[in-house]
């Protein structure tokens, strides 16, 4: 008996990317970084929501499919990039930004709390995926979903 439909069929959309190395467990659909300039990506499915991760960025998603199966591919393609903070060697700010227009724009803020010395440098930089052109899913996604704009 089939408990994460949503999983399977945002998996099912996703097999016309043969490249894609999606992993399925569980609950979960997880996509690693092509490369260290790259993040992973995570959907997992708490039976009542959905989460979607990206390294340390996290949004929490009630129950629309369409919302759903457009935040975790996002992350796949180069309209999407994360901006990371970090000090010490730990990474413990993240923004999700999305390309409407040419222009970069986020849309939300994960900040991870912890013990940070004033006096540490903190460094910033970006991450970005590019396993799926954003183009190629206007068929499943929808027409507002193109490299010029990113409805969310």
């Amino acid at each position: 008996m089939n408990n994460h439909p949503v999983i399977d069929k945002i998996k099912k959309r996703l097999e016309v990317f043969p490249n894609l190395p999606l992993i399925h467990e569980g609950n979960t659909l997880f996509v690693e970084p092509r490369d260290s300039n790259g993040f992973e990506v995570l959907l997992e499915d708490n039976s009542t929501d959905f989460v979607v991760f990206c390294d340390g960025w996290s949004y929490d998603i009630l129950t629309d499919f369409e919302r759903v199966a457009q935040l975790f591919v996002l992350p796949l393609t180069a309209a999407a990039r994360l901006l990371v903070r970090e000090k010490n060697q730990k990474r413990y700010w993240w923004l999700l930004e999305s390309c409407l227009n040419g222009e970069w724009g986020g849309i939300e803020v994960t900040f991870r709390p912890g013990k940070y010395s004033l006096f540490t440098r903190k460094k910033t930089y970006y991450l970005q995926n590019d396993w799926i052109n954003i183009e190629d899913l206007k068929s499943w996604i929808g027409k507002e979903f193109t490299s010029d704009r990113i409805k969310f």
